[in-house]
Parts: structure tokens; C-alpha cells; sequence
């Protein structure tokens, strides 16, 4: 009889069980431990042990065969090497020198163990076994890895102190059949001496490696390192596929008598300091001429990152006062398509003006600026932080669409399509963190970038609303205005003026219940009988947000329905009708839609 014809009947199933394995167990077991054989104690012991060896064996057979009928043991392969790659990133191997001896934390390889089916899975996954961190795994197992990887590119993740608390030499993991199969090294160090030394074994990588990353902790080494080129450790010109270099805390040598840093086949670069202090020596930076010629270098570099770090102005101090002398000509940079900029320290932004003003960047480019962990509002002119707007020629490139939150600018230069103009409600792209006390932090997903059409983005806890001079208003189409935003314009007369200039915006999007202020200014008249504050105004795009609210809910229905209907009333009557409204669904219960005249005004909610 089959399993599939028997009825379950768990306390039947279980009897049958006990006999069953009462019958193997005597059978197999019993009548060997018997007296009454003649072969002998010994011989007796043996068989006794061979069965139990079998047994051990096929106790695994069963679990095995467990574990393939539950959940986990049953998800596809493809679903398992995806948990298994993501468990990587929260969940690295990592090494620890405990009274002389190392320690080993397999890290996310601990998982594949559970059962023989990730076991397999993993192991007839060489995407798995790329990434090799050094030398935080047990050396005898570097071979394995290396032959689960198959015929796969190398990334190395090279951490130099736990080399020297370990003293492990490089050359054990930087060797010659590792580094031939290396696409990415990533070097993260305290000790120039120790980056320099990991750095001059990469020579058996020139014909493969595509990505190197130097991260030198400056705070251990007494500040930034310049990585001499004639100790053979830094000349990356040899690297001809090297694409992607990030510098943090060391930095090639720019003298102009020595041949430009990188190769010229490189795609993306970033250049990085942690902090830079007012008696600090500057030389690690190139000055403006010997960074346009470095970049000049690089044809196709698509990718800019730059943080902490400007070029030098040269100054000219024959005049009373110093003088900044800009370059021949801004040097353009057609073939980039990112650049993003981080000032974390007052001294750098100083020359952050003389950078923008020397250094130009396409329009079509997306550009994110974040000043936000300084204070620049002592600065004259505090609005130079808005200069990336101004470097553009509203003429030929205008600016179509335009949010604003409470510190950050974003600008688009194309009008998105219309199944886009309800997106999200909020932009939290930096936000307090209250539990570890610190000013800000950074989530940048949330940006509107445009990577056809360019865009730009400024983030700045100085402000910016008083200098509304300064953005690109005149040829705007759309505003996008976040809840947090809207506290910072002052009464009706706070929006005329803001965005007096502002004349052609069709579309406005913005949370309705913090909308008091914005609506009576939309229902002002001028002297002509025209809307004082966007004219043209045809489409409204209502969010909730009702958290950044803080009121009655009763009186503020009230006065935003007697609100909302007086604009549309008198836009009506002006000739300049608000033809639609968007409004979430979160507001839909609320009774003002009802009263919307929808002769001239359609209601969709979404």
C-alpha cells in the first residue's frame, strides 16, 4: 500500500512508526548484541559500530528529506541565491586577534549550512564567491572560495589593520593568481605605510581591475597622505581597464612635473577628505589649472564626486585685498552626466563658488549639492550656494519644474509626463536624527532626478527663501511644494513676492492641510483683476500630509473647504479657472468635493 492511499491518523501513523523502527532496530541491532553468537566480543563491536555508522549517515538522508518538504527548504534556487547575496551586504566575514589568536566569524556563509539544499545552492553559485574579504576568512579556505567562483571576476575588500594585527603578510591574499581575476579592490586603512603596501601588489591586476576605492582613515594617520608616485605603489596610468577610482584621505601627487594621476579611460572618479581645518595644509589639493588639465585627461568621464575637495584658486595678491584669478576660460565638461558635491566643513565651501563659476557642467547632467551638516549664513553672499542654478542659461536650457521643501531645491528641466504629477506627497530626502543627536542625515533615493533631460538639487539648512532671486522662476510650469515647506512663507504677501516672477506656472501640487496661507494668497486679486499669484494656474494637486498639521480637525475642514471653493470661485471669476483637481485618496471622505463645481472644475482623486 502507497503512502498516497493511507487515511492521516496521527496516533495510527505514530504507531506504525514505533513498530517499524522497533523491527529495524531489533533486527539490526539487537541480534548482533546477543550472547548467544560466536564470533566474539570484538567482532561483535565492530558490526555494532558499522551499523551505527550507517546509521548517522541515513539519520542525515532523513532530515534531509524533512527539510525538502518545508517552507524553506523548498524555495526555488534562484530565491535562495538572492537571500544569500543580500545576507552578504548586512552580514560579512570578519576576523578578531583575541590573546594572540585569530578568531573567524564566517558571517553570511553560516546560512548555507542550515541544510544541504542551500548548502548546494550555494555552492553552484559562483556569484556568491566573488567577494573575498582579506583577511577576515580562515586561509585554508581561500582555495575553495576561489574554485566556488568559477570562472567569475574577483572583488578583493582589503582591510590592512587586521593584516597587521594578524601578522599576515599581503602578498599571502594579493598574490598573482588572485589578483590576474580581479575586477574591484577595495583598500580601507589607517596606515599610509600599510595602503602603499597593499597598493604595490596590485601590478598583477593592471589588465583587469576596473574599480579601485582607497579609504585612509585620516583621523589615525594624522591627516591626509599624499602616496608618493616613485615608490611604484601609486601609478594607475598602467591600469589601462580601470574605469571607477575613489580617493578618500590619500591623494596622488599634482605636481605638474610629474605625468597626470589617472588613466584616460576612467568613467568615474571621486575625490574625498573627511574634514579640513583653517591651518591645515592644502597641498593634497591640485589648484585650478592642474585639476582642469586632470580632467581634461579623462574624456570619458561620466561621474564626478567630490566632497570636502575643490581645486585651489590662484590668488593674486599684488592688489590691496586678494584676489581670486579665474581661469582663461570656464573649463566645460560636455561629457559629464553626475556630479555630486558634499560640503561638510566651511573651509572647503569657500572656494565652492570659484569652482562653479570655473567649472562648468552640462544641463543635461543631474547635480546633487549637499551643504547641509555647515552654517554658511554668515557668508556674503549667502545665495552663492545657489549658483549651480545660475550656471545654467534659463534662455536656452529653462527650468520647467520646480520643489521646494524646507531646505532643499530641486529643479527639472523637463515637464514630466502626466501620469507622473501625483507622485508622492513628501520629499524626505534629509531629515533630523534625533537618536544619535546628530544634525542631519542623508537619503538621497528621493531626489527627482532626471537623467535625460538633467536636473539639480541643493540641500542647505541655511535657507534659501530669501533669496528667491536666485532660482530659475520666470520660465517654471510646475511647483511642487512639500508640507514642511509651506511654514516658511509668511502670510499671502510672503507667496506673492516669493514667486512674483513665477508668472507661467500651470500646475501647483501641495499639502492641502497646511495649506491656509497659500490659498488666500491664490485667491488675491491685483489692480488689472488678474490672480496676483500664478496667473496661469489650471491644475491643482492636492496631498495629504495631515501630520505636519497640527489643528482642530473640525475648524480646519471648515476653513479649508470655505478656502479652497473662494479660489475657485475667484479664479472663475477672472477669466483664469482652476480646470482640475488631483486629490488623494486619504481626502476623499471629506465633504468640500462634493461642492466643487464641476461644470469648470474636474475632480479626480488618486
Amino acid at each position: 500500500m502507497s503512502v498516497n492511499d493511507v487515511a492521516w491518523d496521527e496516533a495510527s501513523y505514530a504507531q506504525q512508526s514505533e513498530d517499524a523502527w522497533s523491527a529495524f532496530i531489533q533486527s539490526r541491532f539487537e541480534a548482533l548484541a546477543t550472547r548467544k553468537l560466536t564470533i566474539g566480543p570484538s567482532v561483535q563491536s565492530r558490526m555494532l559500530e558499522q551499523e551505527l555508522t550507517m546509521l548517522r549517515k541515513y539519520t542525515r538522508v532523513a532530515f534531509q528529506c524533512r527539510n525538502a518538504v518545508s517552507g524553506a527548504g523548498a524555495l526555488p534556487a534562484e530565491v535562495l541565491a538572492t537571500i544569500f547575496g543580500l545576507a552578504q551586504t548586512g552580514w560579512p566575514a570578519y576576523s578578531a586577534v583575541r590573546k594572540g589568536k585569530t578568531r573567524y566569524n564566517l558571517g553570511w556563509i553560516r546560512i548555507t549550512h542550515v541544510c544541504s539544499l542551500w548548502r548546494r545552492t550555494a555552492l553552484r553559485t559562483p556569484a556568491l564567491w566573488t567577494r573575498i574579504p582579506c583577511p577576515h576568512l580562515p586561509p585554508h579556505m581561500i582555495p575553495h572560495i576561489i574554485r566556488r567562483s568559477g570562472s567569475m571576476k574577483l572583488k578583493l575588500h582589503v582591510d590592512t589593520g587586521s593584516f597587521s594585527d594578524q601578522d599576515v603578510p599581503f602578498e599571502g591574499w594579493l598574490s598573482e593568481p588572485i589578483l590576474r581575476r580581479s575586477e574591484l579592490v577595495v583598500i580601507c586603512s589607517s596606515s599610509l605605510e600599510e595602503t602603499s603596501s597593499a597598493m604595490r601588489c596590485l601590478s598583477f591586476a593592471k589588465e583587469t581591475l576596473k574599480e579601485l576605492t582607497v579609504d585612509l582613515d585620516i583621523a589615525d594617520c594624522d591627516g591626509w597622505q599624499l602616496i608618493e608616485t616613485d615608490d611604484g605603489a601609486y601609478d594607475l596610468t598602467g591600469f589601462p581597464a580601470l574605469r571607477r577610482v575613489s580617493l578618500r584621505g590619500c591623494y596622488p601627487d599634482w605636481n605638474e612635473s610629474l605625468p597626470l594621476p589617472f588613466p584616460n579611460g576612467l568613467t568615474h572618479l571621486t575625490l574625498a577628505v573627511d574634514k579640513i581645518y583653517d591651518n591645515m595644509d592644502l597641498s593634497f589639493r591640485p589648484d585650478a589649472p592642474r585639476f582642469r588639465d586632470a580632467l581634461a585627461a579623462l574624456p570619458s568621464l561620466t561621474e564626478l564626486t567630490l566632497e570636502n575637495f575643490f581645486p585651489i584658486p590662484p590668488l593674486d595678491f599684488a592688489a590691496d585685498s586678494v584676489v581670486y584669478i579665474p581661469l582663461p576660460s570656464p573649463f566645460f565638461m560636455r561629457q559629464l552626466q553626475k556630479l555630486t558635491v558634499t560640503c561638510t566643513c566651511f573651509t572647503a565651501y569657500l572656494d565652492y563658488w570659484y569652482f562653479w563659476t570655473n567649472f562648468k557642467i552640462p544641463p543635461t547632467a543631474v547635480v546633487k549639492i549637499n551643504l547641509g551638516a555647515i552654517d554658511i549664513s554668515g557668508t556674503r553672499p549667502i545665495s552663492n550656494c545657489l549658483v549651480p542654478f545660475a550656471c545654467v542659461d534659463n534662455d536656452v536650457n529653462p527650468a520647467l519644474e520646480m520643489t521646494l521643501s524646507d531646505y532643499t531645491v530641486s529643479v527639472r528641466y523637463a515637464e514630466s509626463p502626466a501620469e507622473m504629477w501625483t507622485r508622492r506627497s513628501d520629499i524626505k530626502t534629509y531629515h533630523p536624527s534625533r537618536p544619535f543627536k546628530t544634525p542631519w542625515c542623508f537619503n538621497e533615493q528621493n531626489w527627482d532626478e532626471d537623467t535625460v533631460h538633467g536636473s539639480r538639487h541643493i540641500y542647505t539648512t541655511s535657507g534659501y527663501f530669501s533669496h528667491d532671486g536666485h532660482l530659475p522662476l520666470a520660465s517654471l510650469k510646475a511647483v511642487f511644494l512639500t508640507a514642511n515647506a509651506l511654514p516658511s512663507f509668511h502670510g499671502p504677501e510672503g507667496w506673492i513676492s516669493f514667486f512674483a516672477l513665477a508668472r507661467g506656472v500651470q500646475r501647483l501640487s501641495f499639502a492641502y492641510p497646511a495649506s491656509i496661507n497659500l490659498l488666500a494668497a491664490l485667491r488675491r486679486i491685483n489692480d488689472a483683476q488678474a490672480p496676483s499669484l500664478f496667473p496661469q494656474l489650471n491644475t491643482l494637486i492636492l496631498h495629504a500630509d495631515i501630520d505636519h498639521y497640527r489643528g482642530d480637525g473640525p475648524s480646519l475642514h471648515s476653513a479649508l473647504e470655505l478656502s479652497l471653493l473662494d479660489v475657485l470661485a475667484t479664479r472663475q471669476s477672472c477669466a483664469a479657472p482652476i480646470q482640475r483637481l488631483f486629490v488623494t485618496n486619504e481626502l476623499a471622505s471629506w465633504e468640500v468635493w462634493g461642492h466643487v463645481d464641476r461644470a469648470t472644475t474636474s475632480v479626480s482623486f488618486f
